[in-house]
């Protein structure tokens, strides 16, 4: 029987942990300079990399020659990040059984390692990033029962942060959990310490102004999913551990000829199953009809994944009334199952099928992106022109100005965005890492200088940005 490992990338190392019977093991794992700038759970080449290490790792040291992986990822990934990451992991032959977040790793440590049955709240930091989530254990379960804020947060202050959802603020304000836990390195918990308890202390509808605010190490997270590898492996010391968790921390829909169906909301715990009525789906002219996935991320909507099922293969489903039923399992994988019960049949589409597969453009999107990228060219030699002359009175420059100023314009209005991202965090979706710099004044893998614009029309990126950044 395959290990199972727990595993948590954080600050260019990897944290793992396994049961030998009632105990747990925890160690950390340095990873390869070379792939420390990366974002190990957003990119293939990292991701391949790392677990090369961690491979040999347990191998040479523990004696771990096959295993399978309980993941803690930070609390604002969606159902993106986790299907391309059970993507990659089946690409690189890892079967990832669960994916927890960092908050419900936390949890399961303070229930499994202090015996706390009550109310808490965990928190994570790393860098600009901040998980915050509460956990009813009062049942000797953990149960996550709310997610505050997930994603960026401003470094000295609560108030100006934005939460996960328009009613968060409202339900920390009125939260009885008997104590904050939280982690991350030194300077991170120093800030949250401090802007924390602030908080507490000043925010006018804070009604628990006698709740602890607790630091724990970062090694909790990887000690908790040690609790989950013993129940995973059936250890008799680990039986009785258990918890519940929300899908992910947004909302989902499913656009179908241009009419929007929710699929679930954020408060949506696994497992999950939930049968959607579509309107009539009217044939279309092509040989495919589109279904996007979408996530209603910071109140926009981002697509997920596109798939086309073809017209021959949905014959006899249109003009009529079908179902889609909505599956999610225990280990975040989803599945959406389009439905004809008057004959009994179904098109099941695994949704990392669906994101792991080829994009297939149509036509005319073929022909707009061709023409678009035949153009780039010309603008840059604009934008060039503009940004390296050294005269700017030169009446020259005014017209290279003007000329780059109408294209980009023109581009806009048609739908072409640019990607820059100065002051930004490095995005691999959006940016192409040209070089490296330090600047004690960034944080890490903030970019410094575009060398090159990129550009996207309708959300796709015809070429990501060349820039340079700090680390």
């Amino acid at each position: 029987m395959s290990k199972v490992i727990g595993l948590h990338f954080w600050e260019g190392k990897a944290e793992v942990s396994w049961c030998d019977d009632d105990s747990i093991v925890t160690g950390t794992i340095e990873l390869p300079v070379e792939i420390r700038k990366f974002s190990i759970l957003r990119n293939e080449q990292g991701f391949k990399k790392a677990f090369e290490t961690i491979t040999n790792f347990l191998a040479s040291q523990a004696g771990i020659y096959e295993y399978d992986v309980i993941l803690c990822v930070p609390d604002y990934f969606g159902m993106q990040e986790l299907t391309n990451i059970f993507k990659m992991g089946r690409e690189e032959n890892i079967n990832i059984v669960k994916i927890v977040t960092e908050t419900t790793a936390m949890a399961m440590h303070v229930l499994g390692e202090y015996g706390v049955t009550d109310r808490v709240i965990t928190a994570f930091i790393s860098g600009r990033c901040l998980g915050m989530s509460e956990f009813d254990l009062s049942r000797g379960v953990v149960d996550k029962t709310d997610t505050y804020i997930a994603g960026i947060w401003n470094n000295s202050s609560l108030q100006q942060t934005e939460f996960a959802h328009s009613y968060s603020r409202r339900m920390l304000d009125r939260t009885d959990a008997i104590c904050v836990f939280y982690a991350g390195t030194m300077n991170d918990c120093l800030q949250f310490d401090q802007a924390m308890k602030v908080y507490a202390q000043r925010e006018e509808d804070f009604i628990n102004r006698e709740i602890e605010i607790k630091m724990l190490d970062s090694s909790v997270l990887c000690e908790g999913l040690g609790f989950l590898c013993g129940k995973e492996e059936g250890l008799p010391a680990f039986r009785e551990v258990s918890y519940t968790d929300i899908i992910t921390p947004y909302k989902m829909c499913i656009s179908v000829n241009r009419e929007m169906y929710p699929v679930y909301d954020e408060n949506a715990r696994i497992p999950y199953e939930e049968e959607i009525e579509l309107r009539r789906i009217t044939e279309p002219k092509n040989s495919y009809t589109d279904f996007l996935l979408y996530e209603e991320k910071e109140s926009k909507y981002e697509e997920v994944c596109r798939f086309r099922i073809s017209k021959e293969d949905l014959e006899g489903y249109y003009n009529k009334l079908i179902t889609v039923n909505v599956v999610v399992g225990e280990d975040k994988r989803m599945s959406l199952i389009l439905q004809d019960k008057d004959v009994g049949r179904g098109i099941e589409i695994p949704i990392l099928d669906a994101i792991g597969g080829p994009d297939i453009p149509d036509d005319e999107e073929v022909s707009i992106d061709a023409f678009i990228k035949k153009i780039l060219p010309i603008i840059d030699n604009l934008e060039y022109a503009v940004k390296f002359s050294q005269d700017k009175n030169n009446p020259y420059y005014q017209g290279y100005l003007q000329s780059y100023n109408k294209a980009v314009a023109i581009l806009a209005d048609n739908g072409v965005e640019q990607i820059s991202g100065e002051g930004k965090p490095f995005d691999y979706n959006l940016h192409n890492a040209v070089a490296q710099t330090t600047d004690p004044n960034l944080p890490e893998n903030t970019i410094k200088t575009v060398m090159q614009t990129g550009y996207m029309y309708k959300g796709k990126v015809l070429r990501t940005a060349s820039v340079v950044v700090a680390n």
